[in-house]
């Protein structure tokens, strides 16, 4: 297994899946140097070999290429790649070496280009990016997708034959709770600085441009709006819009000087909760106990592992329908759906909730997101269609 990231989603993910593997399969992990999950108890080999540069990273290439001929893997499966143009050379000497190579295409291509090479992002061409993608696709035995969305779209855009194509969910991430246990919301939200009474909303990971932080911004000024101008009466009293909390949780890569400018722009200064870093594996409970309901309001992904924190941690979401996130929410039963870029239907998805949450309705929601969890996004069901994609190509 290859996974060049050392925390976050990605890595996450991997390491569950390792895990899962290991009852079926010997697996060895080919990871950072500075890899987030080395306190977790493993099942699977360990080797630290990629650095954080282009470098460093091509000596762990090297360093993988070797160890993985010398011990005689019989496939290589490939999670991440630091740099698609520098990591391209070491697979396709694998495969020429007649190493049978799966590949996981978590996104069918690149939201962002910057962080692959020396280049800055405005000298990486769209075709650039295209050009080293579908070379990665020509030479693997097989790709691993999370959604039908995303098959369709590698199938539009690559020409990959369609027996190259498996499908299998993302897992679930209730092992986190292990690590960061569900606490009560009083004393999460006190943590944070939160009222107990108050009504929250998580955006929650890394902020970059794609996921849509700006909209929701906008989304949250219509609905203060709402609220202002509509007090609704309920058994609990008026919904009163200083106590709708926008908790923003996450690292922002190229900084939140443009986010901040608009929260005050909006008047949303008293409405958001920053916590702008990254948030470690031992805190992240703190953040999905405190809120209510979870934000995803992203112009385009193809899968996302906040979903299933939010459903690990028992939280309904409010996802745009793009790419797998339409897969993933069971719309009215674990969540809502809303238009991608629509500010406007994003604003009347949070009104529902925050009435639903008058009603009772999200606890259920949330039950229902942390079955669906359990039971359709287990990893001993996602390892043996898995180990089924690495026995057809072994076949082959």
């Amino acid at each position: 297994m290859v996974d060049t990231s050392s925390e976050g989603g990605i890595c996450h993910y991997t390491y569950n899946l390792s895990n899962a593997l290991s009852r079926y399969a010997e697996v060895t992990l080919y990871t950072s140097i500075k890899y987030e999950m080395s306190f977790m108890k493993k099942d699977f080999r360990v080797m630290r070999v990629f650095g954080p540069n282009n470098i460093l990273n091509t000596f762990g290439s090297a360093v993988m290429f070797l160890h993985s001929k010398v011990c005689g893997n019989d496939l290589v499966h490939v999670q991440w790649l630091f740099n698609p143009w520098v990591d391209f050379g070491t697979l396709l000497v694998l495969k020429k070496l007649g190493t049978p190579l799966v590949y996981t295409a978590h996104n069918v291509l690149p939201h962002e280009y910057e962080a692959f090479s020396n280049k800055t992002s405005d000298k990486i061409s769209s075709k650039e990016i295209y050009d080293i993608y579908k070379k990665i696709y020509e030479i693997a035995d097989a790709i691993i997708v999370h959604s039908k969305n995303s098959e369709e779209e590698i199938l539009e855009k690559m020409s990959v034959k369609k027996e190259k194509l498996y499908i299998i969910p993302h897992g679930n991430y209730i092992f986190i709770r292990e690590i960061s246990p569900p606490m009560n919301k009083e004393k999460a939200r006190a943590m944070l600085g939160i009222g107990p009474d108050d009504h929250v909303l998580l955006f929650f990971g890394l902020i970059r441009e794609y996921k849509g932080l700006d909209l929701l911004f906008q989304s949250l000024a219509q609905v203060l709006g709402y609220f202002s101008g509509n007090r609704k009466k309920t058994s609990q009293g008026e919904t009163d819009p200083k106590a709708i909390k926008l908790l923003i949780a996450g690292k922002a890569p190229h900084g939140f000087g443009n986010y901040a400018a608009m929260i005050k722009q909006l008047g949303l200064s008293e409405n958001v909760v920053e916590y702008i870093k990254y948030i470690p594996l031992d805190e992240v409970g703190i953040f999905f106990s405190a809120s209510d309901v979870v934000i995803l309001p992203y112009r385009k992904i193809y899968q996302s592992g906040a979903i299933q924190m939010a459903y690990a941690y028992a939280r309904p979401v409010i996802a745009t329908a793009t790419g797998g996130l339409s897969e993933s929410v069971i719309d009215g039963r674990t969540g809502y759906l809303v238009k991608p870029g629509d500010s406007e239907d994003l604003a009347r998805a949070i009104i529902k909730t925050l009435e639903d949450k008058e009603e009772g309705c999200l606890e259920k929601m949330g039950e229902t997101a942390f079955n669906v969890a359990k039971k359709i996004y287990g990893w001993d069901s996602i390892a043996r269609k898995t180990m089924g994609v690495y026995e057809s190509v072994l076949r082959r």
